[in-house]
């Protein structure tokens, strides 16, 4: 689960003076029921300047930590040399890309120069130096451009980053963007993130904005159906809903956040043309829940207006009413080759009864409580089928299949005969992982209640990407349901 170093991020240099008055007052703002109360600011008087722990910032821009130094995720950069662990490497296509990725990594209170050399001097929150970073011409080994620290200086997970023109990348040729910008993809959110999504919010609909480089990964946006209330004492789980979700790691926090709204701002109104007509949330509603609140008095990174990047927190005055404090969700996927994320398999083809509601996408909604239903009539060459993949190739150790959410009432429904195919490319064959009927062996058997799990593992350590599992029969055989497909590592 994300940890919570934005509090270092971004609060007000009067953060001191406001705490004083708060205490006095009887800790009247410490209380989260009082999150509400908000107020406009006095006329004719401009809110103070917020400022930033600069260091952190541009620490969770390449290499997000958490308090222990332990890595969360990595967003860019890839270290190519077993001698030089700490020294990453980034593709560009010239000088004027990897200035602009440089600059992006700044906290916005960072001063820079118009041209390179760029030396951007740090502080924290309270205007201490923390060092220097600087951005220079490459001037040797074929580097465009390298990033250097000062001496001192407390980066974790790397010290170093060398901008290579693409074309120059070593080890192979530029890199073949694996999706495209504005392709999409269907896959639910993995763990636990997805108990506090709204029952059609289990399904989601990720759009690429940034296609894969060398030492650049792909990044993915989702937007929800529903807007999610953040919640007040005496209405029930909409609190813990909306603060459970601004955890997860598919959630931007504010270094994320403003990447992704940079990337979207240059090109807005072709990125809302794709993405509302989806029909899973709207990209045009603008503004969006981010990263969980970071401060106890204040709450500056919660929403953002992608189409700006401006961001404010949840007691801001432009969150007047309780309706306003009902917004919908963006998640991203920005490291796909994170297990967690590589673990997420998305559906792309099945039998289905026609317009009805219980499809074969929601083997991999993470909901044992939606299933696939399907009857006789859908078997095509006969079979029932689903065909999903990764996002990578990845080799799983097994597999898990659930019941139906109604299987002590409708025990015959369950699977009794099976087929698992995998293939590595979409062009291959396929090739049988696993099968199963457990007519012959009973010992396979799924069990008859209701969302019950059975585990089966199988030998073939392949890694594969595209998979494909055929039900030939069930107990009945004449209707089959599941809840969930799970593979095991």
């Amino acid at each position: 689960m994300k940890t919570n170093h934005l509090f270092y991020n971004s609060l007000k240099t009067v953060a001191v003076f406001c705490c004083a008055l708060m205490l006095t007052a009887g800790f009247a703002a410490c209380s989260d029921s009082n999150d509400d109360n908000n107020s406009d600011t006095e006329p004719g008087k401009e809110e103070e300047p917020i400022t930033y722990d600069d260091l952190s910032y541009f620490q969770n821009s390449i290499i997000e930590v958490d308090d222990a130094g332990n890595k969360v995720c990595q967003y860019i950069g890839e270290a190519l040399f077993e001698n030089e662990p700490l020294h990453l490497y980034v593709g560009v296509d010239n000088f004027e890309e990897a200035e602009e990725m440089f600059r992006q990594w700044m906290a916005p209170d960072v001063t820079l120069g118009t041209a390179a050399p760029l030396i951007a001097e740090l502080t924290d929150n309270e205007g201490k130096a923390q060092g220097s970073v600087t951005f220079a011409k490459g001037t040797n080994n074929g580097s465009v451009a390298e990033v250097t620290a000062s001496t001192g200086i407390q980066l974790k997970h790397f010290n170093q980053i060398t901008f290579l023109l693409n074309d120059a990348w070593p080890h192979n040729a530029a890199a073949k963007p694996r999706h495209r910008v504005g392709d999409i993809i269907r896959a639910s959110l993995t763990g636990v993130d997805a108990r506090f999504l709204k029952d059609n919010d289990y399904i989601l609909d990720w759009m690429c904005i940034q296609a894969e480089k060398n030492g650049v990964p792909p990044i993915f946006i989702a937007v929800t159906r529903n807007a999610y209330d953040r919640g007040h004492y005496g209405i029930p789980n909409t609190r813990v809903q909306c603060k459970e979700l601004k955890k997860s790691k598919f959630c931007p926090g504010m270094e994320r956040a403003k990447s992704i709204s940079d990337i979207l701002k240059k090109r807005w109104n072709y990125f809302c043309t794709i993405y509302d007509k989806v029909g899973c949330g709207k990209l045009s509603n603008d503004g969006f829940w981010i990263n969980h609140s970071h401060g106890t008095f204040f709450n500056y990174d919660d929403y953002m207006y992608y189409s700006s990047g401006v961001t404010y927190g949840a007691n801001d005055s432009s969150l007047s009413s309780d309706d306003d404090k009902k917004l919908p969700f963006l998640f991203k996927i920005d490291w796909m080759k994170d297990n967690e994320v590589t673990a997420m398999l998305i559906p792309t083809a099945g039998t289905d009864i026609p317009n009805h509601n219980e499809p074969y996408m929601n083997l991999f909604d993470n909901n044992i409580n939606t299933k696939w239903y399907v009857q006789a009539a859908q078997k095509q060459d006969g079979v029932w089928f689903v065909e999903f993949n990764g996002n990578y190739a990845s080799s799983p150790k097994g597999y898990k299949l659930y019941t139906g959410n109604d299987t002590s009432t409708y025990p015959l429904r369950n699977p009794v005969a099976w087929k698992l195919y995998g293939k590595t490319y979409e062009t291959d064959q396929w090739t049988l992982m696993d099968e199963r009927d457990t007519e012959k062996t009973p010992s396979d058997t799924l069990p008859t209640g209701n969302g019950a799990d059975k585990a089966f593992t199988f030998k073939d350590v392949n890694p594969y990407r595209f998979y494909r599992l055929e039900i030939s029969k069930s107990k009945g055989d004449s209707d089959m349901q599941l809840s969930r497909f799970l593979f095991t590592y």
